[in-house]
């Protein structure tokens, strides 16, 4: 079988919600994204999607939507037991704990603290979780095994965040850029 292959073209950035709006709209039944994440023991969300323009160019817009608007940080471990005791399949279970590893380690390196005291803010809340397990069993539906992108933008400005105002892009991010970038 011929590997199936996506290429991320990040002219405006990327997120879980262009990510899974994208893989709807490349064939991936809403009902399927649905079911599979049924398979994460979290309550509290729902997930929709809408037909959306920006400009002359239509695509699909994926809401998540918290029915509690307080969220509570999630440890790495956190997050590797609540992926470890869910439903979903080991190929999807592998991925998702290779991602928030290396989110893990890209953040306990910034923040000079081990592994296992990392607590992500952010990408530990609930609309996160379902972004990054949602685009992992959307990629496993569809059969992509192979990544492509353009190079990450780099720019100037700042962000909000639960550490206050960071740079553009922040600090975990440009740890994980520069990690894949090729050593000269």
């Amino acid at each position: 079988m011929m590997a199936k292959s996506v290429y991320f073209d990040l002219f405006a950035g990327c997120s879980g919600d262009m990510i899974l709006g994208a893989l709807l709209d490349a064939g991936l039944p809403f009902e399927d994204l649905a079911n599979g994440l049924a398979a994460l023991p979290l309550a509290g969300y729902r997930i929709s999607q809408h037909k959306v323009k920006r400009g002359a160019i239509s695509a699909t817009l994926v809401k998540v939507g918290l029915e509690h608007t307080v969220e509570h940080d999630r440890s790495y471990d956190d997050i590797v037991k609540l992926i470890s005791s869910s439903k979903l399949s080991e190929k999807v279970k592998k991925q998702v704990n290779t991602i928030f590893r290396r989110l893990g380690e890209a953040e306990a390196k910034i923040h000079g603290v081990a592994l296992k005291k990392v607590h992500f803010h952010e990408v530990g809340a609930v609309d996160s979780l379902i972004d990054i397990v949602g685009s992992v069993i959307g990629f496993d539906l569809l059969g992509i095994t192979q990544f492509y992108s353009s190079p990450f933008p780099l720019a100037m400005g700042s962000v909000e965040c639960r550490h206050g105002t960071l740079p553009l892009p922040a600090p975990a991010t440009l740890n994980l850029i520069a990690s894949k970038m090729p050593r000269l």
